[in-house]
């Protein structure tokens, strides 16, 4: 029996070294269907340009598929090659460190850092133009929930507010604002806790992420159901250099292993070769 280690199953194996799994070093966005028709305004930042930024209107009957389509062709035509990972969710490549939006839709909207990246600090605020109505579009109790979260080397931490229309003292920004900030702050570890500010002069949540904070685990989730509620996200990473020096031990371990393998080959079939002539 001949084995073969030819030079184009070396390459090959470099190449799935180099290119294994590429979306999973990407921002990922979950994109959520709208709830009803408004206006939805997008911006991002790549490596030090300007800011690019487009405002799409959106019918409350689409689907979050078509949304996430329609925001994918727009990034590509500013030249960002962003996938969709069907339905809904688009993985942004790391050259984007800054990814903001403004949702007047009530739809859900998820990002999520990748693999090589971390949350660096995120924001949430409330539009001047808001007039909480206190009702979704279906006339029921409108909610309002807020989420994000990290990893560290000694464990996982979510910070969760999710309440309801009833729940605040009265119906106004001021209101809904300084109640979500206490139920994050009160989720929060103590350590964590002077991370996290509320500013209502410009109506908006800061979190500033730990520096032990690990790749891969940032994350913010917004969702409000209230007809008249229009706020943006903006969700800020950096890049982890990955150790070079890993793919390139791989790589010349598979180029070590396939020279000694022919070497190794070459005597026995030499031999075979010989064994045949005396026979």
């Amino acid at each position: 029996m001949k084995l073969k280690f030819g030079i184009s199953t070396f390459l090959a194996t470099c190449v799935a070294l180099l290119s294994f799994d590429s979306n999973a070093y990407a921002r990922k966005i979950k994109v959520g269907a709208p709830m009803q028709m408004g206006d939805d305004r997008f911006c991002f930042i790549r490596n030090k340009d300007l800011s690019k930024c487009k405002t799409f209107s959106f019918l409350g009957t689409m689907s979050a598929e078509d949304k996430a389509m329609e925001i994918k062709h727009w990034l590509i035509s500013e030249n960002v090659p962003v996938t969709l990972e069907p339905p809904d969710t688009l993985h942004i490549p790391d050259s984007v460190t800054f990814f903001s939006t403004e949702i007047g839709t009530n739809q859900t909207w998820k990002e999520m850092t990748g693999k090589k990246e971390k949350a660096s600090f995120l924001q949430f605020h409330m539009s001047r133009e808001t007039i909480l109505t206190g009702l979704d579009g279906s006339g029921n109790v409108a909610t309002y929930q807020n989420s994000f979260g990290f990893s560290t080397d000694i464990g996982e931490f979510t910070a969760d507010s999710l309440i309801s229309a009833s729940d605040l003292p009265s119906l106004d920004v001021d209101s809904l604002l300084t109640t979500i900030f206490n139920n994050l702050f009160a989720d929060l570890p103590s350590e964590f806790q002077s991370n996290l500010s509320l500013d209502l002069v410009s109506d908006t949540i800061s979190f500033v992420f730990p520096e032990n904070s690990l790749a891969g685990t940032g994350f913010l989730e917004v969702f409000m159901s209230d007809t008249g509620a229009i706020y943006s996200t903006s969700f800020a990473i950096e890049s982890v250099p990955e150790p070079s020096s890993t793919i390139s031990l791989l790589a010349l371990g598979t180029l070590g292993a396939a020279s000694t393998f022919k070497r190794k080959l070459k005597p026995s079939q030499s031999t075979e070769k010989e064994t045949t002539k005396v026979g």
